[in-house]
């Protein structure tokens, strides 16, 4: 990390593969916990996953978590290490969930390897600000969010939304609570993923 901690991934790489995602879980998660449903979509659809262990989480150093304010860097930094060995060139993208989340789109206002195409958010958490970086952001980005989630409101995933100013796209998931807008529609969920993959893989990304 760029404070000098020992982080930790997981990565599983995918046959023929034709992208890589990678992984931010939430708040005291774990690089597999809450993420481990959509994962096993992504990796059958041809997606290299990288899954991060935050800070102060798993094997990972640390002593605080900071929600979002240090691990915006640590998936920048994670950005940097798959771009340096994607000899292919293939698409990044950044899927983050709750503080994940945060931090995915906090790191969107920082310089980016060139090969990351989009931003995959499920929702914010509420102490995260994450205003600038969506005023600076150029990358296309897909906001998820449970209709039903009583722990971070969906007016929070709408407030991004209207601050981000590159392409974007909001789902409101019926009947889905916390976490569970992957489960609660999975086939609205996984094809809207796509959609987005689909749309943006041959993009052109700057900064």
């Amino acid at each position: 990390s760029v404070d000098g901690l020992k982080l930790h991934v997981f990565y599983l790489p995918a046959e023929h593969a034709k992208r890589f995602v990678i992984l931010s879980h939430g708040y005291r998660g774990s690089r597999f916990g809450s993420l481990s449903f959509m994962v096993k979509y992504l990796h059958e659809h041809q997606c290299n996953l990288l899954f991060m262990e935050q800070r102060c989480c798993g094997e990972s150093e640390g002593k605080h978590i900071t929600l979002g304010a240090k691990e915006k860097w640590d998936v920048q930094r994670w950005a940097i290490y798959v771009s340096e060995r994607n000899k292919e060139k293939l698409p990044i993208y950044l899927y983050g969930q709750s503080m994940g989340a945060a931090a995915v789109l906090m790191a969107s206002g920082y310089r980016l390897p060139s090969e990351v195409k989009g931003l995959m958010a499920g929702f914010r958490m509420k102490d995260a600000d994450t205003t600038e970086a969506m005023k600076r952001n150029t990358r296309p980005v897909l906001f998820f969010h449970g209709e039903k989630d009583t722990y971070v409101y969906p007016n929070n995933s709408f407030q991004n939304y209207m601050l981000c100013k590159a392409p974007k796209e909001l789902v409101i998931v019926q009947g889905a609570r916390h976490l569970c807008s992957a489960y609660a529609d999975p086939e609205l969920y996984q094809r809207t993923v796509m959609e987005f993959f689909e749309k943006y893989d041959g993009s052109n990304s700057e900064k």
